[in-house]
């Protein structure tokens, strides 16, 4: 029996600087006390948790995000009691730990049905199979027209877009696409302020200008697997929350605030008895069962000045939770 009395970061293989491999415990039972978080040490492609038997969360169980993806979209089986034929189990890229599991789990799909957990190489901001979009910036402030936050990446919310420039000199910054925020543009004309950085892995710089800030970096918007053969209940939370844009810079014409980043992925299948929280076959929300916690990071605010608009928030996060035969 395991008990996490202490707050504890999972070491994590091959890790570079936004990124590592998939980190996988199995345990025979599992308890979460109170007060408590349980995490990962570095961004890593998903957090995988075997338990046996049941599993208590009491405190929080969070994942650092990753900017890196798999070789495909990912593929978990679930076998049900009734359901659809079952995807072979499939990390690919993804590290020793939880590629190594394919072929025991592989052999027992033959004849049975039920529901594949999949997770979306690269995300498209549809809602299904993937973390949330980064938040973007609205068409505002002398019509620079709005830009879109990032789309998620397989094992992290999408980074938010950079904030304007107040007034229209500075340069427009471009939408990201790797999971980091987007940079704030430079600041404009006529004394304008520069835009706040977006959300992300790592937060995007501001532009310059009295009160702009960067964007803060995501810590804990990446993807959770957890795999129960008994009773799951608890009064703690899972917590896959985005990042916030930052604050545009102050001027005559005030910069624009920064986009947050995109909630994080949760798939759950429970054997027992489920009172921890409901079932779902697949929802995008910003938090499930008020034990779940998937929302998109928020907009960074405008600067003070004329013209200027706020960041807009990230889009939320994707759960799915299922029984399993």
């Amino acid at each position: 029996m395991a008990v996490i009395s202490s707050n504890t970061n999972l070491s994590v293989s091959n890790t570079s600087s936004y990124d590592g491999d998939t980190v996988v415990k199995q345990y025979a039972s599992l308890t979460i006390n109170s007060g408590v978080t349980l995490s990962t040490a570095n961004s890593c492609k998903g957090l995988v948790i075997f338990v046996q038997g049941d599993c208590v969360i009491n405190g929080t169980i969070t994942v650092k995000p990753s900017q890196g993806y798999s070789t495909n979209s990912v593929y978990h089986p679930i076998i049900q009691n009734s359901g659809s034929s079952l995807t072979n189990h499939n990390w690919s890229g993804c590290g020793s730990a939880i590629t190594g599991l394919s072929n025991a789990i592989n052999k027992n799909l033959s004849g049975n049905t039920g529901t594949t957990f999949t997770i979306d190489r690269q995300g498209s901001g549809d809602g299904s199979n993937e973390g949330g979009r980064g938040g973007g910036y609205p068409n505002c402030c002398w019509s620079m027209g709005s830009k879109s936050g990032g789309n998620p990446k397989g094992f992290a919310g999408g980074g938010g877009v950079g904030g304007g420039p107040g007034c229209h000199g500075g340069s427009w910054p471009s939408a990201p696409s790797n999971g980091a925020g987007g940079n704030g543009a430079a600041y404009g004309c006529h004394g304008g302020g520069g835009g706040g950085g977006g959300g992300g892995i790592p937060g995007g710089t501001c532009g310059s200008g009295s009160g702009a800030q960067n964007g803060s970096t995501a810590s804990k918007n990446g993807t959770l697997v957890l795999i129960v053969g008994g009773n799951l209940s608890g009064s703690g939370v899972i917590d896959l929350r985005g990042s916030n844009g930052g604050r545009g810079g102050d001027g005559s014409y005030g910069g624009g605030g920064g986009g947050g980043s995109g909630g994080g992925t949760c798939y759950i299948a429970y054997a027992g008895e489920n009172t921890f929280v409901s079932d779902t076959t697949g929802t995008q929300t910003g938090t499930w069962s008020s034990r779940i916690y998937l929302s998109g990071g928020s907009g960074g605010g405008a600067g003070s000045g004329s013209g200027a608009c706020s960041g807009g928030g990230g889009a939320n996060g994707f759960v799915k939770v299922i029984a399993m035969a």
